[in-house]
């Protein structure tokens, strides 16, 4: 896949995506399904599992990440924050930490 071009790569993900094809047992409809779910899991995780780089899915969506407390702003309703988002892993001057070590699921 890495080899094709954007426009082949497209059609074979949209092939995947309409099923019917058998990949090692597992129908391409399921394992679609699989892999769009973890993109967007990645996508708009907290940077500090290694997804989300930047942060620039919770700016895309205007999620402000994860403050210590949104006690000033809970009644503040239709109002857009106008802050940078901030990540579990972010240290005083905003550099975020990766941590593969720390699980990404409940045990």
């Amino acid at each position: 896949m890495a080899k094709m071009t954007a426009d082949q790569q497209d059609a074979y993900l949209h092939s995947l995506e309409a099923g019917g094809k058998d990949l090692g047992g597992v129908p391409s409809g399921v394992f679609f399904a699989h892999l769009w779910e973890c993109t967007l899991e990645g996508f708009f995780s907290d940077p500090v599992y290694g997804g989300n780089r930047g942060m620039i899915g919770w700016q895309m969506i205007g999620f402000p990440g994860a403050y210590a407390s949104y006690y000033d702003l809970v009644d503040l309703h239709g109002t857009t924050l106008c802050c940078l988002p901030r990540s579990l892993g972010d240290d005083v001057h905003g550099h975020v930490h990766e941590n593969p070590g720390i699980p990404a699921h409940l045990p």
